[in-house]
């Protein structure tokens, strides 16, 4: 399909359960033209990374190449390993420079904290990501 733009929208009754956790799969390479990603959720939510983007590549033989992923999230760490593997395979690629813009809402409270992060600064925030997460312990 030649699908560009693709908002996932994640809407859960247990929004305020904060121990309520789903697994999500993103199978980005069924959409091998996708340019923008959207996800937005109500919900913290769990992405698996083994090996996903191989896994991908063998099913449609296309890893898409994002131009910007904009996230609206309870909790943004919920994706930063999955879109930090995919920056990473990106890179390895020798499409890094294809990727323009992270944007990433998250809810805190009744607050709202919005960031934005171009290029490379985006697989720097992934990665500071992943590091508090372990950290802390979430």
């Amino acid at each position: 399909p030649k699908v560009e733009s693709f908002c996932l929208k994640i809407v859960s009754a247990l929004e305020h359960d904060h121990e309520a956790r789903t697994e999500l799969a993103i199978p980005l390479g069924m959409l091998p033209s996708l340019k923008d990603l959207t996800i937005q959720s109500n919900t913290r939510f769990d992405v698996p990374v083994v090996d996903e983007f191989d896994l991908e590549e063998e099913i449609s033989g296309v890893l898409p190449i994002l131009n910007t992923v904009n996230l609206d999230l309870l909790d943004a760490s919920d994706v930063a390993k999955w879109l930090g593997e995919y920056l990473e395979e990106m890179k390895d690629r020798g499409n890094s420079n294809e990727f323009r813009e992270l944007t990433i809402v998250e809810h805190a409270g009744e607050d709202l904290r919005m960031a934005t992060y171009p290029g490379d600064e985006a697989l720097k925030w992934c990665k500071d990501m992943e590091i508090r997460c372990v950290v802390l312990g979430l």
